[in-house]
């Protein structure tokens, strides 16, 4: 009988997003934090009058980032090979 589990497999990945930034403002990120790694679940992009508008930027643990920006150019590359984990996120929705 095939084995139904679930493959789990994590990437290293390089995030690369340049932006025009006019303002930002920030959530549960604080100086006596800074030494942390953050990890980014989530950027979205609330669209103004084009091309400007605001990216969020969400972390585990609750942090956001919030920047007003003019203009964007954002790309995601792996680098590195998958590798299986017996660890799986769990996020609420």
């Amino acid at each position: 009988m095939a084995d139904t589990q679930p493959l789990n497999l994590m990437i290293e990945d390089a995030d690369d997003l340049a932006a025009v930034s006019v303002g930002m403002r920030g959530h549960g990120l604080t100086e006596d934090r800074k030494s942390e790694f953050l990890v980014l679940l989530a950027v979205t992009f609330e669209p103004r009058e084009p091309p400007s508008g605001f990216i969020t930027l969400s972390f585990a643990g609750g942090a956001t980032l919030m920047l007003q920006v003019e203009c964007i150019d954002g790309g995601l590359v792996d680098i590195g090979a998958p590798w299986r984990t017996a660890n799986r996120p769990r996020h609420a929705n």
